[in-house]
């Protein structure tokens, strides 16, 4: 059969499938007019009707009159309840045991007239496959078995929800929260195609959403097994109807063979009628024969240009490309995988460069960036904002022709790196240094050089080069208040990111300030997003945690998880900042029963996201160490503190400074155990590697300091011991605030020192 008109054949067999039994002649009659072959074809297929079973999707033709059971017979240990639908191979039934009522179940059943061996090797092949599959976004097999009559059953988990576009359109839910809702769907696929099924029948009602927004797939009926020594059923016939046209991939509507790949093209045109409201190629407003036709032959229009579709700011240029690659005619240029299209759908939301765009000039700089050591992310950051802000500008020709020019000769400056020809070296503060002489050439567009110097400055920051940073993030503050002063949620981030500098720096008024007027910028606009929020928030909270005002810092804590959560939902790695922030205080305040599940969430969290080697962890390592050495478990500590030393190790370099704060825990254990050639050891490394970094105003310094006089009266070095406690003791009362944990524990050491010579010192007043 040719292609066109394989196409045609399936068309009306899916209206046909869809048309109540009596009023299928009529039908036939219309559609096919004087084409008595095409009436034949369909007319045997429909006699089969075996593998286009819709059975556990909705809708369902309820009331279907046919053969079945009435409430209350009993079928194996079950009791039937109620019909739920009928499909092509059979019945649904609402039920639940004998001896459990109150557990509801969908029994599903084959009818006694369609019982033939081909039937009931497709629902033993069911059964096979569903009892393979056991992932929390898939409708679970619970039980099967076969009635006194000989007919099989299946007994599956009875999934209460609304398809996935009602769910949505009815809460109302921004494209963030419909991308994380059908990132959990992406993980119910990527799981089925591990285990070899393919779904192959993809559509708002094979997904169902429960009122607590956890989405099931259902109906793995027509999955095709993948591995060929277990699929016996005969499931590549070509003229079967495993599929809703509108939502199949050309492959399938052309009877070729049927991949994963198929999976992520249907998914693909899920995901594009949630964002834009409409199916792709104006597929929902076509007939059924010119709908197969425009699936193999047209392309699809980007979505952020489909007419009432909305797409944030930052995420339309990513989202274009994403859906297109999942919807390309040929399977092999599509993603290689499910878990690779969730991937970048992540990474879209993380604001990070996503891989639908490889092949340009900003993919191989994304490339030569992820080869080289964590500090080249500069390089990775400053591509994606250029490509960011150059397709936001894209309805002004003329400007982006002269910006791109621009920015290619930026970064051709930077890719000449990975050049071993060309590149004079490869050290990180070259790499930074070349950096800030290209965005000399880019004096002429102020937007553009905002932008890249703020990822400068934020480089900077967290490789902890204090004087840079605030060089280059001050910069683009001025800038944009200077040519972008309308746009609030941009000056309030760029406020946000210098008062973080401030903090981390011990300059508590002028962080306050920034972030309040940061506030006040993001309450007047709102384009800011939930997580620009919450670290406005977060900071807020911080600045009164570290001067001892506990209840406004726990509220303003609480306030960004809130936010977070409603926006991004339980697991995701945005709410694990949260966390910790909370559990930081909790732990401040001495709540360590409190405390303890919060990090531990956290620290759940940032592992799932991020892997075993990302430095977000060490944080909450560092906390939980100190956490548990203040209830009494000081082997768990010592485990957890140089777990966090040798991530950062690996991660950041041997010369960063952040080493610091685990080998300064370190001691604090050595020191506490009685071994003082450990603790000094440790210590020295500390301080050693703070004052090469030469930070102004590291407050690090004269906590580590603080730990050595210690150390100091622990060796017996009574007067130099004195000396080092009070000047630590002082500098951190000073920057930190007399409320702070370092300056408390700097103070209970001083408090130590003189317990313990009494007799010397009785008395002696700390000021």
């Amino acid at each position: 059969m040719q292609p066109s008109r394989r196409v045609q054949v399936l068309a009306l067999l899916d209206e046909a499938l869809q048309t109540p039994p009596d009023a299928r002649p009529a039908l036939l009659a219309s559609a096919c007019e004087d084409d008595a072959e095409l009436r034949r074809e369909v007319e045997s297929l429909l006699d089969l009707e075996t593998s286009a079973d819709d059975f556990l999707a909705t809708p369902v033709q309820f009331g279907t009159a046919g053969p079945g059971f009435a409430p209350g017979t009993r079928i194996g240990p079950y009791r039937i309840a109620e019909i739920l639908g009928r499909g092509g191979m059979g019945a649904v039934y609402r039920a639940a045991r004998e001896d459990d009522f109150t557990k509801q179940v969908a029994l599903k059943l084959v009818q006694h007239e369609r019982v033939s061996p081909f039937t009931l090797r497709s629902f033993h092949r069911e059964r096979q496959i569903l009892a393979r599959l056991e992932h929390p976004n898939i409708a679970r097999l619970l039980d099967g078995g076969m009635t006194g009559d000989g007919y099989p059953y299946l007994v599956m988990e009875h999934v209460e929800g609304v398809p996935i576009d009602r769910f949505c359109a009815e809460r109302q839910l921004t494209i963030a929260q419909r991308l994380e809702l059908c990132l959990q769907v992406a993980s119910a696929l990527a799981y089925a195609h591990q285990n070899l099924v393919v779904h192959r029948d993809l559509k708002p009602g094979n997904i169902l959403v429960t009122a607590e927004g956890v989405p099931k797939l259902l109906d793995f009926g027509i999955a095709r097994l993948l591995d060929p020594a277990e699929d016996a059923s005969g499931a590549t016939r070509t003229l079967e109807r495993p599929m809703t046209p509108r939502y199949a991939s050309p492959e399938q509507v052309r009877g070729e063979p049927v991949t994963p790949a198929s999976d992520l093209y249907s998914f693909g045109g899920l995901l594009y009628q949630l964002l834009t409201g409409r199916l792709p190629c104006g597929l929902d407003t076509c007939t059924l024969p010119e709908a197969v036709r425009r699936i193999c032959e047209e392309e699809p229009l980007r979505p952020s240009s489909v007419a009432g579709a909305v797409l944030p700011r930052g995420l339309a240029g990513d989202l274009d490309a994403i859906l297109l690659k999942t919807l390309r005619k040929e399977p092999r240029l599509r993603y290689p995988s499910m878990a690779h299209l969730a991937e970048d759908v992540r990474r879209c939301l993380a604001g990070q460069a996503v891989l639908a765009r490889r092949g340009t000039l900003l993919y191989r700089g994304g490339k030569f960036v992820r080869r080289h050591r964590f500090g080249l992310a500069a390089a990775l950051a400053l591509l994606m904002l250029t490509g960011g802000f150059l397709l936001r500008e894209q309805n002004r020709r003329a400007a982006e022709q002269r910006r791109t020019k621009q920015s290619i000769e930026v970064l051709r400056g930077l890719l000449d790196l990975a050049d071993p020809d060309r590149r004079e070296s490869s050290t990180l503060v070259e790499v930074l240094d070349r950096t800030q002489r290209q965005l000399a050439a880019l004096e002429a567009q102020p937007d553009l050089r905002a932008e890249l110097l703020a990822t400068l400055g934020r480089v900077h920051l967290k490789l902890g080069h204090g004087g840079d940073a605030r060089k280059a993030l001050a910069e683009s503050l001025d800038l944009w208040r200077r040519h972008h002063s309308e746009d609030r949620a941009g000056v309030a981030v760029r406020l946000n990111n210098l008062g973080a500098l401030d903090l981390d720096q011990g300059d508590y008024a002028a962080a306050d300030k920034r972030f309040r007027e940061a506030r006040s910028l993001f309450g007047q606009d709102r384009t800011a997003t939930p997580q620009e929020r919450a670290v406005n928030l977060d900071n807020l909270a911080t600045v009164r945690l570290y001067r001892g005002q506990l209840a406004e810092a726990e509220a303003l804590y609480r306030e960004g998880l809130k936010l977070r959560l409603e926006a991004f939902g339980r697991d995701d790695r945005r709410v694990s900042f949260s966390l910790r922030s909370l559990g930081a205080l909790l732990y401040n305040r001495g709540d360590f029963a409190a405390a303890e599940p919060l990090l531990r969430e956290a620290l759940r969290i940032r592992l799932a996201a991020h892997g075993p080697d990302n430095t977000d962890l060490a944080p909450v390592l560092d906390l939980l160490g100190s956490l548990r050495f203040a209830r009494g478990d000081p082997a768990e500590a010592e485990k957890l503190y140089r777990q966090a030393l040798d991530l950062r190790r690996r991660r950041l370099g041997e010369e960063h400074p952040d080493l610091a704060r685990s080998e300064r825990n370190l001691a604090v254990l050595r020191l506490a155990a009685g071994d003082l050639a450990g603790a000094r050891h440790l210590v020295e490394q500390a301080l050693n590697r703070l004052r090469r970094a030469k930070l102004p105003g590291d407050w690090r310094i004269a906590d580590a300091e603080s730990v050595m006089g210690s150390l100091l009266a622990a060796e017996g070095n009574r007067h130099e011991a004195e000396r080092v406690l009070l000047a630590s003791y002082r500098t951190l009362a000073k920057s930190r605030g007399e409320r702070s944990v370092a300056t408390r524990e700097a103070r209970q050491r001083v408090t130590a020192f003189y317990e313990k010579d009494r007799a010397a010192r009785r008395g002696r007043p700390l000021s």
